[in-house]
């Protein structure tokens, strides 16, 4: 039944794209991460270059098998469905209106 719904859930966001939230992409949640983390002196400076180092070829590795794969078709999900996370009772979901929006 979860599966069932989930998946009704990923066929209503595959419709559109959201209008107002971001979409997480690699220059987000990657390159842009990484400056964050060492603008924000967080890290024992004896950490730093091997956190660069580290985090450099991730990005690479990361960016090579978006190539390989090529094109990909993105749509709406509920990324964060774990079972702390998820409305759920014995009998089902929560008896809410649900909107496509």
């Amino acid at each position: 039944m979860l599966g069932r719904f989930l998946g009704r859930l990923h066929a209503v966001g595959g419709t559109r794209r959201f209008k107002a939230r971001q979409t997480l992409d690699r220059e987000e949640l990657g390159k842009r991460a990484v400056e964050q983390v060492l603008a924000g002196d967080w890290l024992p400076s004896h950490l730093v270059s091997s956190y660069e180092n580290v985090t450099e070829q991730l990005i690479e590795a990361i960016d090579a098998c978006f190539t390989e794969v090529g094109r990909y078709r993105e749509l709406r999900i509920h990324g964060d469905c774990h079972r702390n996370n998820v409305l759920w009772t014995d009998a089902g979901p929560p008896s809410w209106t649900w909107t496509t929006a």
